[in-house]
C-alpha cells in the first residue's frame, strides 16, 4: 500500500502588555505593575490515507484527526515592597476557551531577606490547562504491544513476574468529552550565600492536580478490569471465558473497533499529588591556574501518588518515576581555553512485576577553545 499523511497546524496570536510604577510609595519603593491581553487562534489536521482510514493496513499505527479552538486571556501581577527586605507579589489571570469556558487563576508569592546571606520564598498559585487538540479529536489508532495480560494471568494462578508478554491489538484515542484539568501548587524555600560566588537554595513544592487527563498503563487497565471500575471509553474485549479463565483480548479481523482490541482512550481519571524537594549548591572561585565553577543539583520525589477511579497508585520509586536524580558539573576555563565535564544520575526503581532496575549514569566532558 502507498501510504501518506498530511498534517498541518495553524496558530495565530495577538498580546499587548503594559507595566509601570504606581503613585503609591511604601517602605521598599514604589508599587509595580503590569497587565495585559491576548487572543489565540489555532487549528490543525492529521490526515491519514483513505486505505488507514478503512483499517485496510495492517500494523500501521495511527489514524486521521483535526480540530480547533481560540481563547482570549487578561492577565494582571503587582510587586509590594513592604520593605527594603520584604516584598509580595500578587497575580491573576483570566483564560476563555471556546471549547471549555473559563478560567481563573491566581498567584501570591512572597519573599523575605532575613539577613545578607539569607532569604526565605514561598509562592502558592492554581492552575488551569485545557486539554490538547490530539487528546480531543484524536481518532482510533491501531497498535500492537507486547502486554501482560494480568487478568487472565491471576486466574490461572501464575505470579506477575511470571506472567508472559502477550502480543495483543490495541487503540488508543481522544475523547471529546474531556474537561480541564486544574492545579493547586505551593513552594516554600531557602535562599542561601554565605559566602561570595557560593550559592544554595532548597526548596520544597507540593502539586495537585484535578481532572488529570491521561490514559491508562496497561497493568492499571487490567488491576481495574478485575474490580469492575473500568472508567467510561477504556474496553478490554474478550474471548468466551473456559473453565472459569476469562479468554484473551480479541482481534479486530472482521470486526470493527471499538467493538475487539483493547481500547484505551483518554480520559479525565482522577488525581494527582507530587511532593518533593530540589537542592542546588553552586559556586565559583578564581585562582591563579584558571576559574572553577561546580556546581550541584539534587531532586528528590517524596510523593508522586495518582487516584484513578477511586482506586491510589504510589508512583515514587516506581517504573519511570524515581525517587531520585542528580546532576553533577564542573567547568573549568583558563584563558581562551575551557573544560566542562557533567555527571548525571538516576535512582534505582522498581520494575513493573519484573524485579528492579539498577541506578542509571552518564559521564560527558566537552573542551572548548575560543
Amino acid at each position: 500500500a502507498t501510504l501518506s499523511r498530511d498534517l498541518r497546524s495553524d496558530y495565530w496570536s495577538v498580546q499587548t502588555s503594559f507595566s509601570g510604577d504606581l503613585p503609591i510609595d511604601l517602605a521598599g519603593g514604589a508599587v509595580q505593575w503590569a497587565a495585559g491581553a491576548e487572543f489565540a487562534d489555532e487549528e490543525y489536521q492529521d490526515i491519514y490515507d483513505s486505505y488507514r482510514e478503512a483499517q485496510n493496513v495492517l500494523g500501521s499505527a495511527g489514524n486521521s484527526a483535526s480540530g480547533g479552538r481560540d481563547r482570549w486571556a487578561a492577565f494582571a501581577e503587582t510587586k509590594l515592597p513592604v520593605t527594603n527586605d520584604f516584598d509580595i507579589s500578587l497575580a491573576v489571570r483570566y483564560d476563555d476557551y471556546s471549547d471549555f469556558g473559563s478560567e481563573v487563576s491566581p498567584q501570591i508569592a512572597a519573599r523575605y531577606q532575613v539577613t545578607e546571606w539569607l532569604k526565605v520564598r514561598a509562592s502558592y498559585g492554581q492552575g488551569f490547562k485545557a486539554p490538547n487538540l490530539t487528546d480531543l479529536y484524536a481518532k482510533y489508532q491501531q497498535s500492537f504491544e507486547g502486554v501482560q495480560d494480568l487478568t487472565r494471568c491471576r486466574a490461572q494462578g501464575i505470579a506477575d513476574k511470571d506472567c508472559a508478554n502477550v502480543q495483543m491489538e490495541t487503540y488508543k484515542s481522544g475523547n471529546t468529552q474531556l474537561e480541564a484539568e486544574t492545579s493547586e501548587s505551593y513552594n516554600l524555600g531557602l535562599v542561601l550565600e554565605p559566602v561570595d560566588k557560593l550559592l544554595v537554595s532548597l526548596d520544597y513544592y507540593n502539586v495537585e492536580i484535578e481532572g488529570l487527563v491521561s490514559a491508562l498503563e496497561f497493568e492499571d487497565i487490567f488491576k481495574l478490569e478485575q474490580e469492575g471500575n473500568l472508567p467510561p471509553g477504556v474496553l478490554v474485549n474478550r474471548g468466551p471465558s473456559t473453565d472459569g479463565i476469562p479468554g484473551p483480548v480479541t482481534m479486530c479481523v472482521g470486526k470493527k473497533v471499538p467493538d475487539c482490541g483493547l481500547i484505551n482512550a483518554n480520559a479525565n481519571l482522577g488525581y494527582r499529588e507530587v511532593t518533593g524537594m530540589d537542592l542546588r549548591l553552586q559556586y565559583q572561585f578564581d585562582t591563579e591556574y584558571g576559574s572553577f565553577a561546580p556546581e550541584i543539583q539534587w531532586s528528590h520525589i517524596a510523593k508522586f501518588e495518582e487516584e484513578l477511579l477511586g482506586n491510589v497508585f504510589e508512583r515514587e520509586g516506581m517504573e519511570e518515576y524515581p525517587a531520585n536524580r542528580a546532576n553533577f558539573n564542573l567547568l573549568y576555563s583558563i584563558g581562551d581555553f575551557a573544560v566542562n565535564y557533567r555527571y548525571n544520575w538516576i535512582d534505582s526503581m522498581e520494575a513493573n512485576s519484573k524485579g528492579r532496575f539498577a541506578s542509571w549514569d552518564m559521564h560527558s566532558i566537552n573542551a572548548i577553545w575560543t
